[in-house]
């Protein structure tokens, strides 16, 4: 048995129905089974038994303590060459085994519009063959662990890392581009609609300059142009502008903010969405070099785990956190929205790490915990409280159990190098506790 939140099933239970849903990517059985990507990736693998096989043995080592993924390897080598498989195959299935969490990992924590993430994954990887039977590993480990994990948005952050790395694999150049050349290419997509649906060039120029390179690196075309046609809608006014989208790629409902930067912009906007029984998959916060916060948050409803359909929610959300911008209040989530009965007595203590980004001059903070309702809020409002500046969070709920990460400076802006980023540690020891501390009062 695995004594956690996020497990629910035994581990031998938890390998047949990973077995099971490998099956089904050749014989779907209904509408869940409909996964974009899988028809055509369960074609190209040579041999379907290896995938069984990564299958069987990926978890096979845990509770024997030590690093699973690695005995797990070893053991499949074993049987591997214990029943004549050739030195290739061998390795392949020993090789899924050890990195069987990678991908995952990759997806979920990491930003996959980063080159250098996809560089990195693509190195560890080596061949198309291992990315295609990884994936496929990838879609059933997280099936089978819970039904419910697997979602709309989990898929489309998979299948990004997964062409990312197909395309980075075929031809690297394309991905190794200059920045400001990849910058270029996608604000000439942009503009050109933009242009043919009547927006003035220098307009668009003007919004656009006040705009960190980043932002354009991690936001499709679409996006840049959703955005774009709202803040320039918006004119001259100083009222916050909240919009609401869903875009077929991210399987997830989008909630586009721009508003004067503030201090708990942060905690106020989580704790709206909260209120209102959203999940909170992803969120890409960005500062206008005129003070201006450009955030968008990818949710779920909480109770199907979809996008929003309903036009009224999607009222009440605009409302929601239009009101809780300018009221400077942070909206308190109703009792509906109480920790479960599981989570109250299941203790699993909070870790919380940091890390410095050399290549982006900022502080990560991992913080893996219990999930809870109203989670980032509480962060958020620590946060707030020693003045922390957050430049962008990718936020990943898996199961019951949180794993966030934060990146964060300290009075400083992440345009002008000559100012200290540094988190020291001491401040990282005192954030820890407090944030550990204000879990713990929830």
């Amino acid at each position: 048995m695995q004594f956690d939140l996020f497990h629910i099933y035994t581990v031998d239970e938890h390998a047949l129905f990973v077995l099971q849903y490998m099956r089904r990517f050749s014989f779907p059985q209904g509408e869940e089974d409909k996964i974009a990507l899988v028809p055509h990736v369960i074609e190209s693998i040579p041999k379907l038994e290896l995938l069984y096989i990564a299958g069987l043995f990926h978890d096979i080592a845990k509770g024997r303590g030590g690093d699973h993924s690695e005995l797990g390897a070893d053991e499949a080598a074993a049987f591997c060459q214990m029943h004549g498989l050739s030195n290739f195959d061998t390795h392949l299935v020993a090789w899924l085994v050890r990195n069987h969490l990678l991908m995952s990992t990759i997806a979920q924590r990491k930003d996959i519009y980063d080159v250098n993430v996809i560089a990195a994954f693509a190195e560890e990887v080596g061949e198309q063959i291992f990315l295609d039977y990884l994936y496929l590993l990838t879609v059933a480990d997280i099936r089978g662990t819970d039904p419910n994990l697997f979602n709309g948005w989990k898929e489309s952050l998979l299948a990004e890392l997964y062409n990312a790395t197909r395309r980075y694999l075929a031809d690297s150049s394309e991905l190794r581009k200059n920045s400001d050349d990849r910058i270029a290419d996608i604000q000439s997509a942009a503009k050109k609609q933009l242009l043919e649906r009547k927006h003035q060039s220098d307009v668009i120029d003007d919004l656009w300059q006040s705009l960190e390179d980043q932002y354009f690196l991690r936001h499709r075309v679409q996006e840049i142009i959703w955005h774009t046609e709202n803040i320039l809608a918006r004119g001259t006014s100083n009222a916050p502008l909240v919009c609401v989208e869903n875009f077929d790629h991210r399987q997830a409902t989008a909630v586009f903010i721009y508003a004067e930067d503030s201090r708990n912009l942060f905690a106020r906007t989580t704790s709206a969405l909260d209120k209102l029984q959203l999940n909170i998959q992803d969120a890409r916060i960005v500062t206008s070099a005129r003070g201006f916060t450009l955030d968008t948050y990818m949710v779920l409803d909480s109770s199907s785990n979809e996008p929003i359909s309903d036009p009224a929610k999607i009222t009440r959300i605009v409302n929601a956190i239009t009101d809780a911008i300018t009221q400077d209040t942070i909206p308190v989530a109703p009792l509906t929205r109480a920790a479960s009965r599981a989570l109250r007595n299941f203790a699993a203590p909070t870790l919380i790490e940091f890390e410095y980004d050399e290549v982006h001059n900022y502080t990560v903070m991992g913080v893996h915990t219990v999930d809870r309702p109203g989670l980032l809020s509480i962060i958020g409002q620590v946060m707030r409280e020693y003045d922390i500046q957050l430049h962008d969070a990718r936020i990943a709920t898996i199961g019951e159990r949180a794993e966030d990460y934060f990146c964060i400076s300290r009075n400083a802006d992440s345009r002008d190098p000559s100012r200290t980023m540094d988190i020291t540690t001491d401040l990282q020891n005192e954030l820890r506790e407090a944030i550990c501390d204000a879990l713990q009062q929830e």
